[in-house]
């Protein structure tokens, strides 16, 4: 009927919206394509439908596994952690593709499963390790992510030692040719001085970039928005602009206790602290539920002024005022409900939290609380402050923040989240490294590519302007996982060849690049994802894994080489 006339919707439920279907969207094409490329993979490097299903059962296994598993420990288990599976499994995949892989070099099954035990195991160890470090934790995502990606992992790997070996069939051991991954698999760029001397150089500078590495706190800069949503909130935001008020910050206040009663107290004291910062203009206005909402005991203190004043001014407030009402012409009995309220005032007595449940449930449902996590109950009131007035009035109280502190002190807490990660990761990986091979120098070799790829990580990371948030964060300890894994199997590929003068070394780097192959697929086909979380996703993982098998195609070989030249090692 008015055609001049169109309709906007914007806000936070219709982006969310938005989120949820974009998500949607996108994994399901980026799942149809890494499904189709994965097999394509699969079938030019193994050209053998039954190895391929083994595969699939291995991991099929351990994920059922990791499920079980949880069950023991938690009756309930976050969606984000299943999700995440995905990429766990890219780790998992590499304990069938090695023992499958190797055994086209090796056909005699007891030989093979000697040879590879050792860095499967080990590798496992150390992958699991690490994931148990996210358990310690306050996060209950984190936690149940480090459980689950544990068991998951041992899951396969007991699968893959225990039970794989007896379903490889004799006549499919002989792996089919793949000519392009046969040609990278023998390359050997640890015996190119210049191309050394090039990594060498492009290491120091990405070095200095790493520390330019940021974390995005912003919430809002990975949520997916249509050009049309974009400009309605700009325009929204502008209306507001114009509104002098809008200027101001909200500053949230809280009142805390071990009980509502005692938040509720506390609070109280609070007001003739608001009232004053009102009357002075330091803040433009505020709503207090203590208005409203007081604790037992001043409760008691105002029935004990209402009760006095009913006992002063009783004829006025119930003889005087129905003859007034009469004389009015209203009804006769009108008012009587409110007479006897006023004669019963003498037993009013003070209540309970649970008798508010209407205000607290429904008109101050977001400014009361309690959290679990420390066994407090907070009352939060809001404060309209201009920008520059905003310390001022922060120094008044003992618990306030606004948004931007809010902000500050997530970013915080997951940059010391994510540093304790980091160096417990380091620390039980070189130590479980040091252990299992029983020399402090294979130790270093196998950690020193993942110490260097972290390194380029955040360089390439720094110079192209991408920056960490709360999604792909994640994702970086999965990668640093799969180099673990994958220098520990060079390393062993090495010591190998030493013992034995066989050469092996290029078995393992076939079997290192499937497993990154797989990875780079499953997830790297987010590059076409248009939701910038899952885009930020695909970033890491093209940059994470060019750098991960680089520095273990490289960085063992020519250090082992070195350690036997310059005669410092010996068996």
């Amino acid at each position: 009927q008015y055609p001049d006339i169109h309709a906007h919707v914007v806000g936070g439920p219709e982006i969310a919206v938005g989120n949820a279907n974009r998500i949607k969207t996108d994994s399901i094409i980026a799942i149809a394509l890494s499904s189709i490329l994965i097999i394509l993979l699969l079938i030019y490097s193994f050209g053998s439908l039954h190895n391929i299903l083994l595969i699939l059962l291995s991991i099929g296994w351990g994920w059922l596994f990791a499920l079980g598993g949880m069950a023991l420990f938690n009756s309930h288990v976050s969606i984000i952690v299943i999700g995440l599976s995905s990429v766990i499994l890219g780790i998992a995949v590499n304990y069938p593709l090695h023992l499958i892989a190797h055994t086209a070099h090796q056909p005699d099954m007891r030989e093979t499963i000697k040879d590879i035990v050792k860095p499967l195991v080990v590798g496992n160890i150390t992958t699991v390790a690490a994931f148990l470090a996210l358990v310690p934790l306050q996060s209950t995502a984190l936690r149940d992510l480090g459980l689950f990606a544990s068991l998951l992992l041992v899951g396969t790997i007991l699968f893959v030692l225990l039970f794989l070996p007896h379903f490889v069939k004799v006549k499919t051991m002989v792996e089919k040719q793949s000519p392009l991954l046969e040609r990278i698999a023998t390359l050997s760029p640890d015996r190119s001085k210049p191309f050394v001397a090039l990594v060498v150089v492009i290491t120091l500078v990405l070095a200095a970039f790493s520390f330019g590495t940021e974390f995005d706190s912003n919430v809002a800069n990975i949520n997916y928005m249509t050009s049309e949503q974009r400009e309605d909130m700009q325009y929204f935001q502008s209306l507001l602009a114009k509104d002098s008020t809008r200027t101001a910050k909200t500053l949230y206040v809280l009142s805390s206790g071990e009980t509502y009663d005692e938040a509720m107290a506390t609070n109280a004291l609070q007001a003739p602290v608001l009232a004053d910062l009102h009357r002075q203009g330091m803040i433009q206005d505020y709503n207090d539920v203590s208005r409203f909402l007081v604790s037992q005991k001043d409760q008691q203190q105002r029935l004990l002024l209402w009760q006095d004043f009913v006992v002063r001014h009783r004829t006025v407030l119930t003889d005087d005022l129905v003859k007034a009402a009469t004389k009015a012409g209203f009804a006769e009995g009108a008012f009587d409900s409110y007479v006897e309220f006023v004669n019963a005032s003498e037993t009013f007595e003070p209540q309970e939290f649970d008798y508010f449940t209407p205000l607290t449930q429904h008109v101050f449902s977001q400014n009361i609380t309690r959290l679990d996590s420390n066994g407090r109950s907070y009352v939060i009131n809001t404060l309209n402050v201009e920008p520059d007035r905003l310390a001022d009035v922060k120094s008044h109280f003992t618990e306030s923040f606004d948004t931007e502190s809010m902000n500050s002190a997530l970013s915080n807490n997951l940059s010391d989240n994510f540093n304790y990660i980091g160096w417990a990761c380091s620390f039980i990986v070189f130590f479980f490294l040091w252990l299992s091979f029983g020399r402090i120098e294979l130790a270093i070799i196998s950690f020193l590519p993942m110490a260097i790829s972290w390194l380029w990580i955040l360089g390439i990371m720094t110079i192209f302007g991408i920056k960490f948030n709360i999604v792909n964060i994640i994702l970086a300890t999965f990668i640093f996982g799969q180099g673990d894994d994958y220098t520990i199997f060079m390393t062993e590929g090495c010591m190998y060849e030493y013992r034995h003068h066989r050469p092996i070394l290029a078995s393992y780097k076939k079997s290192i690049l499937q497993s990154a192959l797989i990875m780079f697929i499953g997830i790297g086909t987010l590059i076409v994802a248009r939701h910038p979380a899952m885009h930020s996703l695909a970033q890491v993982t093209i940059i994470g894994m060019l750098s991960v098998v680089l520095m273990a195609y490289m960085i063992p070989p020519l250090l082992f080489r070195w350690l036997q030249k310059t005669k410092f090692f010996r068996l």
